[in-house]
């Protein structure tokens, strides 16, 4: 079973124990409106647990591909899920994926696994089969949780207690792509420019908001929040005080 916790011992506790209802802050947004970065810093703020979703879907992807199961399989992917459920534990004050007890989150974004991750991330029944282990994840979670993705709070969390949709210009996405990639290079690697960026990221969301599974769509009771103009540690002072007044937290 999927069990938050901070210590290999107390992710042996029962779920069941949780008395009040985690608070839920769904967000979704395109590809590089600055989501996983800037929500994992406002829950360090407020207090809440990061679910990061994107992370599941690469652990049941690196685990599909050790394992050597047909996605193209229906029943495989049943069986795989039911696996993945019984094996995984979730270490939620570091964001750590631990299966059988090896921490996956080393392992989560080689390209490969990336690879399989996307292909799961596209099979609408095996997305149904993870529901419950996604709300359960975040309903357990002590005090609240904050989820990102691209259908948090259409699918996952419809009655999410605050739903955000943080987006960007198309412009400022390419430019904090590029500037991932050139953190990451070696000297001698050859990047994509600007321009060959933007096209990627528009392919990307059109593919996104048209996809026939859990497409990218604006909540109509979400609070759009726009960060094309705002640095990091403004989007995150920003977001973090929003989140307390709606929430009406201290």
């Amino acid at each position: 079973m999927l069990l938050p916790s901070s210590a290999k011992e107390s992710r042996k506790g029962d779920l069941s124990m949780t008395t009040k209802p985690a608070v839920i802050v769904a967000v979704d947004g395109p590809a590089g409106s600055g989501k996983s970065s800037i929500c994992r810093e406002v829950c360090k703020q407020i207090g809440f647990v990061y679910v990061n979703t994107g992370a599941i879907y690469r652990a049941l992807g690196l685990i599909a591909k050790r394992m050597n199961f047909d996605l193209d399989d229906d029943q495989q992917l049943g069986n795989l899920v039911t696996i993945f459920n019984q094996g995984l534990e979730w270490d939620a004050k570091t964001g750590s994926l631990y299966f059988e007890g090896e921490n996956l989150s080393p392992h989560l974004y080689d390209e490969q696994v990336g690879l399989f991750a996307s292909k799961i991330a596209k099979n609408p029944k095996l997305r149904t089969l993870l529901l419950p282990l996604l709300r359960n994840l975040a309903e357990s979670a002590p005090g609240g949780a904050m989820l990102d993705g691209r259908d948090i709070g259409t699918v996952v969390f419809p009655n999410a207690d605050l739903k955000i949709f943080m987006t960007a210009s198309l412009e400022q996405r390419a430019k904090r792509r590029l500037l991932q990639l050139q953190d990451k290079a070696s000297p001698s690697e050859t990047l994509p420019s600007h321009q060959q960026i933007m096209a990627e990221i528009e392919k990307r969301d059109a593919q996104d908001k048209y996809r026939g599974t859990a497409p990218l769509k604006k909540s109509p009771d979400a609070i759009e929040f726009d960060t094309s103009d705002l640095g990091i540690e403004e989007s995150i002072a920003t977001m973090t005080k929003m989140i307390k007044s709606k929430l009406n937290l201290a």
